[in-house]
């Protein structure tokens, strides 16, 4: 099959060396990569881990041979699987490589609705099927929610609580996800740079090889960067009063401004959404107010839209992944009216987001 050379190429995936990893405060660390990336934020690849591959190709009882991703083999019969496109078609890959780099197993989309189907067509046990169809269905979605609520569920999970689930690969791969980068913020102090901050002990299979990392060692990123400036530069005067919204890893920009903010500093205000709250470094925060959500940062705004209105923010600056932050945008743009039209004539008004082929606007 193709080799790891071939592959990365085939994903778009570059080799980029590790220059230092520095800890941060309680929580936090920070990696410094050797190249500079002159965008906000970049795209970081992480395959799965051969340990956990071995464990489902064992599990499953797959065979490491070559294989090749055909649209006609998922297109026989109305019910036919949906042919996983970001698989290269007529290039022959191990079925470990396709684990490795191109099906996401890992986070909770792995272990959907369309994985649970297939899993419960394939069960040798009628108690595992009938509970994997039910959890499948409009009328399990409840019970599926709070199954899995507050848990890291991956497909290995599953497996185990269904043992007699043995789906052919061909089927398996027609359900799972693709394998996507997670964006990091860059939070380079110099702006030229290139450097990642993120939480060691949050659960995940980015972070969690983000926290192997070491000096001189690699880490996989996708190029070409998205073309995201970095945030306004010279900082803003202290007479400002600056509005921050952001979610996952766009507080990392955020904390490099607040951070190499002149005495005495302008006035900020920090919305931040994370489903982590430990994700949050308060002891580098120096806002007059933050406010932090593990759900849905817009529905705060509108929450606090009354604050807001009294705080008259003269500089507005939204980052973050685009599906949450073109929301966030709208319901900002509701609670401020007018000014926002004057905001964006003067430059102040600067929003930054990443993901589904948005870039920043």
């Amino acid at each position: 099959g193709a080799g790891e050379g071939e592959i990365m190429k085939a994903l778009g995936v570059s080799k980029v060396a590790v220059d230092a990893v520095t800890k941060i405060g309680p929580n936090m660390r920070q990696i410094t990569l050797k190249e500079s990336v002159p965008s906000a934020a970049f795209p970081i690849f992480t395959p799965n881990p051969p340990s956990l591959v071995d464990n489902l190709m064992k599990r499953l009882n797959y065979a490491d041979r070559v294989i090749k991703v055909l649209p006609s083999i998922f297109s026989d019969g109305v019910n036919a699987p949906t042919y996983p496109h970001w698989i290269p078609q007529n290039t022959p890959f191990s079925v470990r490589a396709i684990l490795t780099y191109f099906t996401d197993v890992t986070s909770g989309a792995a272990v959907r609705q369309p994985t649970l189907h297939v899993l419960s067509e394939f069960c040798s046990d009628a108690a595992e099927g009938k509970a994997l169809r039910y959890l499948a269905s409009k009328e399990g979605v409840k019970e599926y929610r709070e199954k899995y609520r507050g848990r890291v569920v991956g497909l290995r999970d599953v497996l185990e609580e269904f043992p007699s689930a043995m789906p052919p690969v061909g089927r398996l791969l027609s359900a799972l996800p693709q394998l996507r980068s997670r964006y990091f913020s860059n939070c380079s102090q110099d702006g030229v740079g290139a450097s990642v901050l993120f939480n060691p002990a949050r659960p995940g299979l980015a972070s969690s090889a983000l926290s192997s990392a070491t000096p001189s060692a690699f880490l996989y990123v996708n190029g070409p960067t998205p073309t995201l400036p970095l945030p306004p530069s010279p900082p803003p005067p202290p007479s400002s009063r600056c509005l921050t919204v952001t979610s996952g890893s766009g507080l990392a920009p955020v904390l490099r401004t607040l951070t190499t903010l002149t005495s005495p500093p302008p006035t900020f205000w920090v919305y931040h959404g994370s489903r982590h709250p430990s994700d949050v470094p308060h002891h580098l925060l120096t806002p007059s107010r933050l406010r932090t959500s593990q759900e849905h940062i817009w529905r705060l705004l509108l929450t606090d839209a009354d604050a807001i209105r009294r705080f008259n923010p003269t500089a507005v600056y939204i980052c973050g992944p685009a599906q949450m932050m073109i929301d966030t945008e709208e319901a900002l743009t509701d609670v401020l009216g007018e000014k926002v039209d004057m905001l964006k004539e003067q430059g102040l008004w600067c929003v930054e987001r990443w993901g589904l082929g948005q870039q920043a606007v």
